[in-house]
């Protein structure tokens, strides 16, 4: 169904303006820097990225979440750690609230662990609300959260991040258990539905209004607390459940559209999506194939002959000391495990997130500065096609070529994000977001005059810089 007329894009309209704010404060620190080695340093600036735990702190502090905090004001000082022994304190308060009010068995350690970003794994996705929720996060605060995880914002096709968006609506009002019947409420209607539509077929809704109208209601602040409503909103959930599997057709197929664009550029010898990203890699000369996780959790480059099963391995480059360098962590192995992503990408065993389309971005920009004429040429026919993706992609061309051209940083700045939010917007993702080290990661490599080297730098794979 066309993206104007879903639930997706109610949210999406609300929150849009929070994210270009938030992101516009953020990018004044993005400017003359000419080398990996420059940027490198402002890419994992602990004070400037956005990272769970900042994110959770500065709203627990914010809110007094949790009593006797002795700290500075992270909304002042940016992203620096709490002293240890408060730090610890905050923890054991935040996990007796865990249980005695949401029913959530979130330990101590646990609590320490998400508010100091000792997570080299990340926080699983379902996690991410619940912390939320327990923290007593309205939609905007779990919005930043989910961006400082390198997620996806609010999945609303998902049943349970629908709930989550409708009961924050009045932050504080629910519980994790209240959510959690509503879910088991909606699975037991949904499964009862289908039992009696396999005896009596009933006909197709017209989900596309009805989600219209519904999204109206659904960012009503004041509806959420009406029982009557929860019950409306489970019913009308029911009837287009077909609507709610956790991914976008539209999405998906606006992506596949977009690596057609780069088959026209990197030309891959097979028609498989995975070949087309190892040729993409091969191009650029980008290995990821000795990212591990080691037995101590901490993400690390391997190199040289593997040791016998009697001796350790040697690492050569560690992914670690400081929030920056886990994350860069975590896009490493991102980038490893792609070729397998984009396979179930393409068969809707995967929904399409935001990260997909910067690192398509990002191959984008850079596969077409190297391209010769009849790549390009090539290039340009797709958007003959004139489908939304063809359109959009239309409109970036003068930025494409302006890039090719080697401008200077500043110039090269505007048109990189220019292309990129081009991109994000096409599938209805917020725009380019500075504080998310995903997103600067792109953007850093794309400003400097050899971007796969600086990739390869930013990544520990050219530890010459």
């Amino acid at each position: 169904m066309e993206y104007e007329h879903s639930l997706t894009y109610a949210v999406q309209m609300q929150v849009d303006g929070y994210i270009q704010t938030r992101g516009a404060q953020a990018g004044a620190r993005l400017n003359r820097c000419g080398s990996a080695r420059e940027l490198l340093p402002l890419l994992i600036d602990p004070e400037t990225i956005s990272t769970p735990g900042f994110v959770l702190r500065r709203h627990i502090q914010s809110q007094g979440l949790v009593s006797g905090l002795d700290c500075a004001d992270l909304s002042r000082t940016g992203n620096i750690p709490w002293p240890e022994a408060v730090t610890q304190q905050a923890a054991a308060q935040l996990s007796s609230l865990s249980y005695r009010r949401h029913r959530l068995a979130i330990s101590t350690v646990n609590w320490y662990k998400y508010l100091t970003d000792a997570m080299p794994k990340g926080i699983q996705r379902d996690m991410i609300f619940k912390l939320a929720v327990v923290a007593g996060m309205g939609r905007e605060e779990t919005l930043e959260l989910l961006l400082a995880c390198g997620e996806s914002p609010y999945n609303v096709r998902r049943p349970l991040e629908l709930l989550c968006w409708f009961c924050q609506g009045v932050p504080g009002v629910y519980t994790w258990a209240d959510i959690q019947n509503l879910l088991e409420r909606y699975e037991a209607y949904a499964a009862q539905e289908a039992e009696e539509e396999a005896v009596r077929p009933e006909p197709v809704l017209d989900a596309t209004r009805l989600l219209l109208g519904w999204a109206n209601e659904l960012l009503d602040p004041g509806l959420p607390s009406a029982p009557q409503a929860r019950q409306r909103l489970l019913e009308r959930m029911v009837q287009v459940r077909g609507e709610l599997q956790g991914f976008s057709r539209t999405a998906q197929a606006k992506y596949l559209r977009l690596t057609d664009y780069l088959r026209a550029l990197y030309a891959p010898p097979s028609p498989v999506l995975s070949e087309l990203v190892r040729t993409m890699y091969r191009r650029q000369e980008l290995f990821f194939d000795d990212v591990r996780m080691n037995s101590r959790g901490k993400l690390y480059m391997f190199r040289g002959e593997p040791a016998d099963r009697f001796g350790p391995q040697r690492e050569e480059y560690v992914f670690g000391g400081g929030p920056g360098m886990n994350l860069l962590g975590k896009v490493a192995m991102f980038c490893k495990r792609y070729p397998l992503r984009v396979g179930g990408i393409a068969h809707g065993r995967e929904a399409v997130d935001r990260r997909d389309i910067l690192l398509l971005g990002y191959f984008l920009i850079t596969g077409y500065r190297s391209a010769g004429a009849a790549e390009r040429a090539a290039f340009w026919a797709l958007a003959q096609e004139d489908g939304p993706m063809d359109r959009r992609i239309s409109l970036i061309r003068e930025e494409l070529d302006a890039l090719a051209k080697e401008p200077d940083i500043p110039e090269r700045q505007v048109r990189c994000r220019r292309v990129l939010n081009e991109l994000l917007a096409e599938l209805n993702f917020q725009g380019f977001y500075v504080p998310a080290l995903f997103d600067r990661w792109v953007l850093f490599a794309l400003l400097t005059r050899r971007p796969a080297r600086t990739v390869c730098y930013f990544l520990g794979e050219d530890l010459g810089g």
